[in-house]
Order: C-alpha cells, then structure tokens, then sequence
C-alpha cells in the first residue's frame, strides 16, 4: 500500500517535471528546431496556435497602436484595424519545404507565405523592401522566426519577389481581420482590398467589380500582378472578406471598385 501510495506522487512529480522542463526548453529553442517541429512549444502546451497578447507585436517593430481599440462604426474607423510593422525579415526554403506548417498546410517554398509569431493564420500582408520598394503580397501560416529579433519569415517565392534574400528591412502593411470580426457586426459582406499602388481599403462587397476569384492566394497574386503588369485593370485590388474564422478556407477576388467606395481609404 505504501508503495502505491509513493508511487502516485512519484509519477506526477515526473509529469510536472517533464512538463516543466519542456516549458522551459520551448523558449530557448533556436529557429531550425522550431521549424523542425513547426510549432511553438508553448503555445501548443496552451492549446492554441497564435498568441492573443497584442504586445507580442510591438517587440522590435512599430504598430498603430489604434488597432488595440474598438472602433465605433466601419465607417469612420475601419483604420484602426490596419497595421504596419517596421524590421528585419528573413527566409527559409529547401530545408523545409513539403514540411507541415503551424496551421497544418504543408510548406511551399514557391508559394507567397510567410511565418509571423503572433498575426492570425490567414493574414494578409503587403511587404515593401525599404532599400528598393519593391513590394510583395504574402499570407501567414507559419510560426516564426525565432531568432535575431526578426519580425518575419518569408518563403523564398516572397522573398525573391522583393529582390533580397539576405535579411532586408521591410515596411508590412495588414488588416487584423480577427479582431474586427470580433468587434463589428456588418449587414453585408465587406472587403478588405490589396494594392500595389494604393493604401489598405475596407469597401462593401457591392462595390467591388469582380474580375477574378480563386481559393489559392498564390494564384490570386500572380493573378494581380498579371493584370496590373498588363494594364487591363485600373487600380486593381486584391480582395478578401473581412469574416474570419481560423478553419475558413478564403476566396480571394481580383477586382476594382466599380463606384466611389463608402469608406475612404485613409
């Protein structure tokens, strides 16, 4: 009896241990065993993928701090939910690509992805390299970097889009879908719109003029950049719904805004 007595608090003096040291482990991992796993081990400890704590954005960039609060209609605040994130951005590609990423998609090193520590899977982002303005679209579905006080992780694809694969400074631009469906409840389907040329619109599905869809964001890239190279299609956009949800699977529309939009896009 004894011994079975000792022997249960034995074993979940092991677990905690184990537990423990694992927690402990996770946040000196460097960046390839992270990516060898393609996960956070703390944050799957915790049962989530992403981190909910919008400080984790603020470390080694800059961010509009106004996306931390609620606007009180779409029309006059839809902005708070842009962002812009300043810093180093890095990439990774043959070493790991036909490896599962965070979200469960396999990596495609050719693919317009990027890896992002905190954003919601499925977000967005407009990527200028400071030093020759060249821009990229990418979407996030990995976890990362780990190391070096990088803000992203670009696929090669993205990364060769913007003519450096060293580590370039970069400007991204994005749209917090998650937060603003959380906080707003809209009649109809809005868009959030993607420009080469133009800032980040939010504009009603009913003033979009369809050109394209597709539910494979590589596609819709190349897609756009085909149409702005050839002129076909004036101030085109990149749409996305502003709904989100993490197990959506996202149509993505090329298209132009067929009336003056109802919100502006300051």
């Amino acid at each position: 009896m004894i011994h079975k007595f000792l022997g249960k608090y034995i074993f979940k003096f092991v677990v905690v241990f184990l537990i423990t040291a694992t927690l402990i482990l996770s946040n000196s991992f460097d960046n390839t065993i992270a990516r060898r796993y393609s996960f956070d081990m703390k944050e799957f400890l915790n049962g989530d993928h992403f981190i909910e704590n919008n400080s984790e954005l603020l470390v080694n960039s800059e961010i509009d701090i106004d996306i931390l609060s609620e606007p009180k209609n779409i029309e006059d605040n839809y902005h708070n939910y842009k962002f812009t994130l300043n810093g180093s951005a890095s990439h990774y590609a043959h070493k790991f690509h036909g490896r599962m990423t965070a979200n469960g998609e396999i990596f495609n090193m050719n693919d317009y992805t990027c890896a992002n520590k905190s954003l919601p899977f499925g977000t967005i982002m407009k990527i200028t390299n400071t030093k020759n303005n060249k821009i990229t679209f990418v979407r996030v579905n990995d976890r990362g970097p780990y190391v070096g006080g990088r803000i992203i992780d670009l696929s090669l694809k993205a990364a060769q889009e913007i003519d450096n694969l060293g580590i370039p400074t970069i400007k991204a631009e994005g749209f917090n879908r998650k937060k603003f469906s959380k906080s707003v409840t809209v009649e109809e389907d809005y868009f959030v719109g993607y420009s080469y040329n133009n800032n980040i619109i939010c504009v009603p599905s009913s003033t979009v003029k369809v050109s394209y869809e597709t539910k494979n964001f590589t596609d819709a890239v190349k897609q756009y950049k085909s149409l702005v190279k050839s002129s076909k299609i004036k101030n085109a956009f990149l749409f996305v719904s502003t709904q989100y949800s993490k197990k959506q699977k996202d149509t993505y529309i090329i298209g132009s805004i067929k009336s003056t939009p109802i919100i502006a896009s300051n």
